[in-house]
């Protein structure tokens, strides 16, 4: 809760029980929100994607290949293991840290 947002009883929070609700959310449905940002750009601004918190529980080593294939070529993170860990997702999926498809050559 943040500073101006009482914190709930746990007792009034119990009353709601837990929750059973499941989202899935699919890489291409992340790739269109992604594309749709990037047509909004002029065609020389990069549209990076923001892939820390390993893509916010996403899983960002299996949506960041979708995202290069698409034609994104710059992600943030928010350390530098997360980066190491994508580099890697990358390599293993046949694309270079620079976003390029290796797995032709």
């Amino acid at each position: 809760m943040s500073a101006n947002q009482p914190e709930l009883p746990a007792a009034l929070l119990s009353a709601f029980g837990r929750a059973d609700s499941v989202i899935t959310i699919s890489p291409q449905a992340v790739v269109a929100n992604w594309r749709y940002l990037a047509s909004l750009s002029s065609p020389t601004t990069e549209t990076a994607a923001v892939v820390k918190a390993d893509a916010y529980g996403l899983g960002a080593s299996q949506l960041a290949p979708h995202l290069v294939d698409a034609g994104c070529r710059t992600f943030f993170v928010m350390s530098l293991d997360e980066a190491i860990t994508l580099r890697g997702a990358l390599n293993d999926s046949g694309h270079d840290a620079n976003g390029h498809d290796t797995s032709r050559h």
